[in-house]
């Protein structure tokens, strides 16, 4: 059942020809930021942000026993199963796209989800190297999201394959060298509606939390386009770093000084509620 799904082995069998594309998008990427900005991309945020990766990829490569058991397990309750075919396939990732909407509003609208998804957003500028800056809560907990799908009758494999690509999706949103693209920002999740989305300014990144559809959006009034955003990005109060572990845990460091008694000394750090 879990090994007759060509799909789900399709990102491992093109591994070299996926990190092709990655390695010449971070590097053009880079380039294009050098000239336009007149200033070198440091190495050590190149460093940093590739460390954090290199953590995430870790905890999903390592949790993958425990999440396929557990999808196994449910998918074995389940009375229904759907049989793999193009349509199902263009439905199930509709769902998943529909359900990574809600979940990543959870992230940023609840103070345990803001708490997690700040490692995210802390980055000052928009490039490549943003996409890769993840949390490593989030790389445990985020399948977690999807278990409903499983008993609906989604195959688990299947499903973990449709999760990849639409987090697959999102890499090439981190960029400026992408301008407005008039006839799809509407519709779908382009740079320069994920560039708003990575405002400093709480009242413009409140919005646009689809990842490959803004239909999502649209449908629940979180769609903001307005003119083109080249920044600030980032979080309020939570300042670059090159410290990893810094990055990962700044945001629960926050949520603990918001929930210090009153009688604590006020904390210089003021952040931005989650919206």
């Amino acid at each position: 059942m879990y090994s007759d799904w060509g799909a789900t082995n399709f990102f491992w069998q093109h591994r070299v020809a996926f990190g092709a594309l990655f390695f010449a998008f971070v590097s053009l990427d880079l380039i294009v930021t050098t000239l336009r900005t007149k200033e070198p991309v440091a190495t050590s945020s190149v460093l940093v942000n590739g460390s954090i990766w290199l953590g995430e990829l870790v905890i999903r490569r390592g949790s993958f026993p425990l999440r396929l058991g557990l999808f196994a397990m449910l998918a074995a309750w389940s009375p229904m199963h759907i049989a793999p075919s193009i349509l199902s396939v263009i439905v199930a990732y509709l769902a998943v796209d529909f359900i990574y909407y809600w979940k990543h509003r959870f992230y940023h609208q609840t103070r345990i989800g803001w708490a997690l998804h700040t490692t995210h957003h802390s980055s000052r500028s928009i490039t490549a190297l943003a996409a890769i800056r993840l949390s490593w809560f989030e790389a445990a907990l985020d399948y977690l999201f999807f278990l409903p799908l499983v008993l609906l009758g989604l195959e688990p494999l299947l499903l973990f394959a449709l999760i990849e690509a639409n987090g697959a999706y999102q890499f090439w949103l981190h960029t400026e060298m992408v301008g407005r693209l008039p006839w799809l920002d509407p519709w779908l999740n382009t740079p320069h509606n994920h560039r708003r989305h990575h405002s400093l300014d709480g009242s413009v990144s409140s919005s646009n939390y689809g990842s490959t559809l803004m239909v999502w959006d649209h449908l629940f009034g979180t769609y903001r386009q307005g003119e083109s955003h080249r920044g600030p990005y980032g979080v309020e109060g939570v300042r670059e770093s090159l410290n990893p572990l810094y990055l990962q845990f700044v945001g629960l460091m926050r949520l603990r000084k918001q929930r210090a008694p009153a009688s604590s000394p006020p904390s210089e750090d003021k952040p931005t509620a989650p919206r």
